[in-house]
């Protein structure tokens, strides 16, 4: 992620910051495997990539303590593969879909 950020401050030795980020997100799916008596149901995990904006806000105190929040968001498309079998019996079912991703962070830290 790249981006933007606006510090000012608003005390002698407290500023407040903002920031715009954008990029990629790069993703994957989780790989299933699930048994119910004789059917065995799994889906095979996949990549996927797609672009991705955040922005976030905080505040440092004393060029040296920081807390602030931050949001990041994409929505990748995976390829999905869902298969189903059992004695004498497949079945596999192919697509894809959007998967909405979103992250929210609270960070706190000390700047060196």
């Amino acid at each position: 992620m790249t981006g933007l950020k606006y510090t000012t401050w608003v005390a002698p030795a407290v500023s407040i910051y903002a920031t715009g980020q954008f990029g990629l997100l790069l993703g994957s799916t989780p790989e299933v495997s699930v048994s119910s008596g004789v059917f065995r149901y799994s889906a095979k995990s996949f990549s996927s990539s797609a672009f991705a904006y955040g922005f976030g806000a905080g505040v440092l105190v004393a060029n040296r303590f920081t807390a602030g929040v931050r949001y990041l968001t994409g929505q990748p498309e995976y390829d999905v593969e869902f298969r189903v079998t059992a004695p004498g019996y497949t079945s596999t079912t192919t697509g894809k879909t959007d998967q909405p991703t979103s992250i929210f962070q609270l960070t706190v830290g000390v700047m060196f």
